[in-house]
């Protein structure tokens, strides 16, 4: 009984101290408040969750901000040690070398007789044995063919016009076809015909067919109305060394098979 009173007395808490307890345990609460927010006790994340988002999203803005800006420098460094690029021009194409269209060593003399390769298209000259000269020609499409077979020049006209082929004019002067054919086309009132230039003609058919100078647009291909167009700068040379009476013979056929009968009439309109 003197051990329980004498427990009791040392455990009881004099009325006057009572107040100096509840303030040490206030004192301690707030020094537990103050330790910061990394203890246990104070918990700031769960006692303010919109900060904790908020501090979460600041982090990672900031991250993402930081890896921009050294990938944006990145490049720049990588753009800057490029070497600039070289943009090379690309060699000029070269020009077609222009196609020889006869040789001639006549040397003056006279041409004893022609040969015509219409599937080469061209024309051998010969003095005798010995050949003094060839030209590539252009002899007739497939609607009109040069002939075939042995012929003679029966006649020499140095400016001469065709009476079949030519251009057609009305009657104010204009231009209506351009390559007409009077056989076909028909001239209008008050208008003309007007005959494609043959210079240097040599006949060697009554239809009209012969030698002259003329156009060679394709060399190689078929491209006149019958007659045999000789380069226009031997033509002359070889009207002065021909005589007439002077055998022609023409061989072989047509060798471009694009040429068709409608090649006329698509050029005449």
């Amino acid at each position: 009984m003197k051990d329980k009173a004498k427990h009791s007395r040392t455990t009881k808490i004099a009325p006057g101290h009572r107040h100096a307890t509840k303030a040490v345990l206030v004192r301690c609460h707030a020094s537990q408040d103050a330790r910061g927010p990394f203890t246990k006790q104070t918990k700031p994340f769960e006692r303010d969750p919109f900060r904790r988002r908020s501090l979460l999203h600041s982090a990672m803005y900031a991250l993402l901000t930081a890896s921009s800006l050294s990938l944006l420098a990145s490049c720049a460094q990588l753009q800057l040690s490029r070497p600039p690029k070289v943009v090379s021009t690309p060699p000029p194409k070269p020009k077609p070398k222009p196609v020889t269209l006869y040789q001639w060593q006549g040397n003056g003399r006279k041409v004893s007789r022609i040969e015509v390769d219409l599937d080469k298209q061209k024309a051998f000259f010969y003095a005798g044995p010995n050949e003094i000269g060839w030209a590539r020609v252009a002899a007739g499409v497939r609607s009109t063919p040069t002939p075939v077979g042995k012929f003679k020049i029966t006649e020499k006209v140095a400016k001469k016009r065709s009476n079949r082929y030519g251009k057609i004019y009305d009657s104010k002067g204009n231009l209506v076809i351009r390559n007409a054919a009077t056989n076909i086309d028909t001239i209008p009132s008050g208008g003309r015909f007007e005959g494609t230039p043959m210079p240097y003609f040599m006949r060697l058919t009554n239809g009209g067919v012969g030698l002259h100078g003329g156009p060679i647009p394709r060399a190689g291909r078929p491209a006149s109305h019958g007659c045999i167009r000789l380069p226009p700068k031997l033509a002359p040379i070889l009207y002065q060394h021909t005589a007439i009476g002077t055998p022609v013979r023409i061989f072989g056929g047509p060798s471009d098979k694009r040429y068709s009968g409608t090649w006329v009439r698509r050029q005449r309109t």
